[in-house]
C-alpha cells in the first residue's frame, strides 16, 4: 500500500489517484488515435474494393468478383445485380433522378432478378405517337413521349395519372400538392456539387416513418385533384409514389391551360424529346 504523503492532506486528490486519471486520460487520447486510424484504413480499404468492383463489373464469373459480390455491402443492395441482357454486373447505386426518372420507374417496378443494366435497358425504347393523346383525351402535346418494352403498363399507368392531373376540376388542390412535394424534396433529396439530384434513402426507422406519412398524404392529395381513385393504386410499393413525386413540378398554376400543365408534367418525367 502507498503511503499518502503530506501534501495529499492539502489536495483535493491523492498524488496516487492523479496520476492514475492523468494516465487514463493518456491511454483514451492513444485509443481515440488508434480508432482513427483504423476507421481510415477501412475507408481505403473501401475504395480499393470499389476500383476492383469496377474493374471486373464485365467478369461476374471471376473468382475475385464473386468474393466482393459475398460481401454484405455488394449482397444487399438492390441496385447491384447481373444485368440479365449483357450480364455485367450493373452498379445503379449513383443514378440521379434529374435525368434517369424513367429508368428509376423501371427498377422500382421490377423486383425480379431479371434486371436490366441501364445501357440495355434504354436499347428498348419505341415512341408514343402523340395523335393518340390528342385523339382519345382531347390534349395537346407538343414533345415526343416514348416508352419502353419493358416498363409499358407502368408508363402507360403514369401517363393516364399526368392527363388526370392537368385535366382535373379540382385545381384549387394544386397548391398543397406543390407545397407538400416542395417540402419532400427538402426532405428526401440530396444535392452535388454538380447541380444533381440523388434520392436520400432513409437512414432510421424515424425517417421511414416520415416518408411513409408524406406518400399517404401525396396519395390522398392526388386522389383529390385526379377525380379518378382507380388511378391511384395503393398496391403500388414506395418507390412508385417517389417517382411521381419528381415528376410533378413545383410551379404547377391553376390558371394555366390544361396544355399547358400537361406539357409541363411531361417535361418533368424526363422521357421525351422537345
Amino acid at each position: 500500500m502507498v503511503e499518502s504523503m503530506i501534501h495529499d492532506y492539502y489536495n483535493e486528490l491523492p498524488t496516487t489517484v492523479r496520476i492514475i486519471n492523468e494516465m487514463n486520460e493518456e491511454l483514451e487520447d492513444i485509443r481515440k488515435e488508434k480508432d482513427n486510424e483504423i476507421a481510415e484504413l477501412k475507408k481505403e480499404h473501401h475504395k480499393l474494393v470499389e476500383r476492383v468492383f469496377e474493374h471486373f463489373r464485365n467478369e461476374p464469373d471471376n473468382e475475385i468478383m464473386k468474393e466482393i459480390l459475398e460481401k454484405p455491402h455488394y449482397r444487399d443492395d438492390p441496385f447491384i445485380f447481373k444485368c440479365s441482357e449483357c450480364e455485367c454486373i450493373a452498379d445503379e447505386r449513383y443514378i440521379f433522378y434529374e435525368d434517369l426518372t424513367h429508368y428509376i420507374s423501371y427498377l422500382s417496378d421490377n423486383n425480379t432478378e431479371n434486371k436490366l443494366c441501364y445501357d440495355c435497358f434504354y436499347d428498348g425504347y419505341t415512341e408514343f405517337y402523340n395523335q393518340i393523346i390528342s385523339k382519345h383525351f382531347n390534349i395537346e402535346c407538343n414533345q415526343t413521349i416514348y416508352t419502353n418494352e419493358h416498363t409499358k403498363k407502368t408508363d402507360l399507368g403514369i401517363l393516364l395519372i399526368l392527363l388526370a392531373i392537368a385535366k382535373s376540376e379540382n385545381k384549387d388542390k394544386y397548391n398543397d400538392l406543390n407545397k407538400l412535394v416542395g417540402d419532400y424534396f427538402e426532405l428526401t433529396y440530396d444535392w452535388d456539387g454538380d447541380g444533381h439530384c440523388g434520392l436520400k434513402y432513409p437512414d432510421n426507422h424515424e425517417e421511414a416513418r416520415e416518408e411513409e406519412n408524406f406518400i399517404t398524404n401525396f396519395k390522398k392529395l392526388l386522389k383529390e385533384i385526379c377525380d379518378n381513385a382507380a388511378l391511384i393504386s395503393d398496391s403500388r410499393n414506395f418507390n412508385y409514389y417517389k417517382l411521381l413525386y419528381t415528376i410533378i413540378p413545383h410551379n404547377l398554376d391553376p390558371n394555366e391551360s390544361d396544355d399547358i400543365i400537361f406539357n409541363k408534367l411531361i417535361k418533368s418525367w424526363k422521357i421525351c424529346s422537345v
